[in-house]
């Protein structure tokens, strides 16, 4: 694994005494007190520091390790976003630029490009506690399947022991990584649960975070989610995917969508939330997609409400083309807005189509709405 460091116009080179070749544009091989200092970093809040960066164009900053990494940074640059001026570095090449690009975060200016994706410092920590607690969730996900083909199935009929591991997972994964989203209006939600009401849950998508931060948002209920069949693929989240009584749709099979349907419609009327994010796909550009019937037709025929959920800020947390996210949610920073329930009784699909998309839009800010 090699750093290449652009050149740069400041000539304090002796300050910093990363590249000794005489050649600034050749690799510089990554010596082993920087991954050490990957570790440290990784670590998450550590001892406060006072230091100066070398470029004498940059004041002085103050905060704990993992900020100055992630903020202030300007000697370790490989990145798909531009930096400032000040810094004298050649823009990227456009052919490594995402949907975010135009929004440099600190946490991008230490990056390792990889086949399946960038990632940088706070990547490497969230990769690595996805990891560890993914481990345990997996043994929990094991040890249900034995559970579920010992007792044939006549315990836990609503499959609530999978959806509540794997909530555990991700809620704790959300809290150790400081990525959980402010949500707004919760008290909708406190409203529909005293209510003892089911809901079909909606949202927008534009990033793998939106999952988690649905899961987060509705908390401690036996929810089932609309997932597509490639991520049966995936390890450990396929079997929960399996094990929970997900609802698992092909979008190249007509038969599959009807029988993903009528699976949904079961789940409502037996008293399960069911997620979805009708667009069917994350939004590549940022932006709201049109909506797919799917999920409408599912409230209508169950007769249950529609909640909206506006999910903000996930595409800068994990925009596309990143194997984990760039900067914690508290950062950015990540929420998710509540409407008020929509009623499916008396109104057409069309009308709840058109309903939902304008709570969902109300809730959004002005870059993700669909240009006009």
């Amino acid at each position: 694994m090699a750093l290449y460091l652009p050149p740069s116009p400041h000539r304090r080179v002796r300050r910093r005494n990363i590249c000794p070749t005489s050649s600034r544009s050749s690799p510089v091989h990554l010596p082993p007190a920087m991954f050490l200092l990957v570790i440290f970093a990784s670590a998450g809040r550590v001892a406060p520091f006072h230091l100066r960066t070398l470029t004498t164009a940059r004041p002085s900053r103050s905060g704990t390790a993992v900020d100055f990494l992630q903020q202030t940074s300007p000697l370790l640059f490989l990145s798909s976003t531009s930096p400032s001026a000040d810094m004298g570095l050649s823009p990227p090449s456009a052919a490594h630029s995402d949907v975010s690009s135009s929004k440099v975060y600190g946490g991008r200016r230490f990056v390792i490009r990889t086949p399946a994706g960038s990632i940088n410092l706070f990547g490497a920590y969230f990769g690595f506690l996805s990891i560890v607690l993914g481990l345990v969730w997996g043994v929990a996900l094991l040890t249900c399947s034995i559970f579920y083909k010992v007792t044939g199935g006549r315990f836990d009929r609503m499959k609530k022991i999978p959806v509540f591991c794997s909530h555990v997972w991700g809620t704790a994964l959300l809290a150790f990584s400081r990525s959980m989203p402010v949500v707004e209006n919760r008290q909708v939600l406190t409203d529909l649960y005293k209510a003892n009401k089911t809901a079909m849950f909606i949202a927008n998508h534009n990033s793998w975070m939106d999952i988690p931060f649905m899961g987060s948002t509705i908390g401690w209920r036996n929810y089932k989610i609309v997932a597509k069949k490639e991520l049966l693929n995936v390890p450990i989240l396929g079997a929960a995917i399996s094990l929970g009584g997900n609802v698992v749709v092909d979008r190249k099979n007509r038969k599959s969508q009807l029988l993903t349907l009528r699976t949904g419609v079961r789940w409502l009327k037996n008293g399960v939330h069911l997620c979805t994010f009708p667009e069917g796909t994350r939004s590549k550009t940022g932006r709201l997609l049109p909506f797919k019937r799917g999920a409408f037709k599912m409230a209508v025929v169950a007769g249950v409400p529609i909640v909206p959920l506006s999910i903000v800020g996930s595409a800068d947390i994990m925009p596309l083309k990143w194997m984990f996210p760039v900067v914690n949610a508290r950062r950015i920073p990540g929420k998710v807005v509540v409407h008020p329930p929509i009623e499916s009784v008396g109104k057409t699909e069309d009308e709840l189509v058109t309903a939902v998309r304008e709570a969902i839009l109300s809730g959004l800010p002005e870059e993700s709405r669909p240009i006009v």
